[in-house]
């Protein structure tokens, strides 16, 4: 299990977890952009089980490398990851159904070559040029808007 980015506080008992099996963890602290394109094609599943997320860019990004997703089932996900199709979502701190989805997914390539096609199909939809058009878009749009 890779766990990209700053480590600012993992909830109990993920610490102690984390001691007891040191071979099974890695903490990698902030990375440049291109360690983390690389630490994505290495892998076969991404999971990102947060309780709050506002603008989502990783699930993105390791679905462009065609690696199937787990997320946690969050409002910001709506329109764009749906369970089953394209990713699979669990309730917020639901952590054994999280460990059931690696499981099933290590354990069944074809879901999980599924799962992926599908998910790379969702981020090849964000190229820059979109997100781009997009912001923009919002921008406008708000700039636009009484107050």
């Amino acid at each position: 299990c890779v766990l990209i980015g700053e480590r600012i506080a993992l909830e109990p008992p993920a610490d102690e977890v984390i001691a007891a099996n040191p071979g099974r963890f890695v903490l990698t602290g902030g990375l440049q952009p291109e360690t983390v394109q690389a630490w994505y094609r290495s892998s076969d599943i991404f999971a990102l089980p947060s309780g709050d997320e506002c603008m989502p860019i990783a699930p993105i990004e390791a679905a462009w490398h065609g690696i199937p997703v787990i997320l946690a089932d969050l409002a910001c996900y709506e329109g764009i990851w749906r369970h089953g199709h394209n990713a699979l979502l669990h309730p917020v701190g639901d952590v054994e159904m999280l460990a059931w989805y690696l499981r099933m997914l290590m354990e069944s390539p074809r879901i999980q070559a599924r799962l992926a096609t599908a998910a790379r199909s969702i981020a090849l939809q964000f190229t820059e040029q979109r997100v781009g058009a997009l912001f923009d878009a919002a921008l406008l749009e708000a700039s636009a808007a009484p107050i």
